[in-house]
C-alpha cells in the first residue's frame, strides 16, 4: 500500500502514521516531493490520500500533482479529507480527476480534525482529537476489508464552497502576511513551506504568490513573529497535532 499524504499543521501525517500502523507493507509518501514528476506511477495495487480541506475543497496544488498519476494498475484507491466541518466540493473534484482515467475512488470518508484557521474554542480542538481517535478506527477497519463507500453529495456545502473560495482569494492573500520584530531569522517558515513560497531577505521571510493558505509557517514559527492582517488568523492560537 502506497499512502500519499500533505500536512501544514501534522493533522494528515497523523491520519497516514495511524493507518500505516495497522498495515505491514506501507509506505508514507509526501505528495509535494512528487510536484518536479511528469508522471507518477504507484508501484502498488492500493493507493491513498491523505490532506486536509481548505475552504471546502481540495487544493489546487494537489490536484496538479494527482493529475500526474497514472492509476492504470492500481485496483484501489481510497480517499481520507481532515477538515474542521465542511468538505465542500472535494469529493466532487477529486472524482472528475480520476474520471478522466475511467477510475472511481473505492472508498471516501472524512475525519474532522480542528481548524488552523478559524479561531474556536480550545475545547473544541480537545473534543475533535479525542473523537478522531475512535472514528480513525472504523476507516482503518474498512480499509483492511477493502470496503467500497461513496458519500453522498451535500448540495448546502457545495454553496458554502464558492463562497468561501471567493473569501479565502481575499483574506489569506500573500500580501496580508506580517512579520514582527521577534522574527529571528531561523529559516522554520521557509522550511516548513511545501510549495517553496517563502524566501529569506535580509534575514526576514518574503512571501510570494505561489500560497496555498496551508498556514505552516504561521503555526510552526517558534517566535509566533508571522501573523496575517485580516480578522480570522490574526488572533488565532498556534496549533499543531500532538
Amino acid at each position: 500500500m502506497e499512502i500519499y499524504y500533505f500536512t501544514g499543521t501534522g493533522n494528515s501525517l497523523y491520519i497516514a502514521k495511524k493507518i500505516k500502523e495497522n498495515f505491514i507493507k506501507c509506505s508514507l509518501i509526501p505528495i509535494e516531493t512528487l510536484l518536479h514528476l511528469e508522471k507518477i506511477t504507484p508501484k502498488s495495487k492500493e493507493v491513498g490520500f491523505v490532506f486536509p480541506v481548505y475552504f471546502g475543497d481540495i487544493s489546487e496544488f494537489i490536484k496538479r500533482i494527482i493529475k500526474k498519476f497514472d492509476f492504470s494498475n492500481v485496483e484501489y484507491i481510497f480517499v481520507i479529507p481532515n477538515c474542521y466541518s465542511i468538505a465542500g466540493a472535494t469529493f466532487i473534484n477529486l472524482r472528475k480527476i480520476l474520471k478522466a482515467q475511467n477510475k472511481n475512488i473505492n472508498y471516501e470518508n472524512i475525519l474532522f480534525m480542528p481548524d488552523n484557521a478559524i479561531l474556536f474554542p480550545i475545547e473544541k480542538d480537545y473534543e475533535k482529537l479525542k473523537q478522531v481517535e475512535k472514528d480513525i478506527i472504523l476507516v482503518i477497519e474498512d480499509i483492511k476489508k477493502k470496503t467500497n463507500k461513496r458519500l453522498s453529495t451535500n448540495y448546502f456545502q457545495i454553496l458554502q464552497y464558492y463562497f468561501m473560495k471567493l473569501f479565502s482569494n481575499w483574506e489569506f492573500s500573500p500580501k496580508k502576511f506580517i512579520v514582527n520584530n521577534s522574527c529571528i531569522s531561523c529559516g522554520i517558515c521557509k522550511q516548513v513551506c511545501p510549495t517553496k513560497n517563502i524566501e529569506i531577505k535580509d534575514g526576514k521571510p518574503i512571501f510570494n504568490s505561489n500560497c496555498i493558505h496551508c498556514l505552516a509557517c504561521f503555526h510552526w514559527c517558534p517566535k509566533e513573529a508571522i501573523s496575517m492582517r485580516n480578522f480570522t488568523i490574526k488572533n488565532r492560537r498556534k496549533y499543531h497535532n500532538s
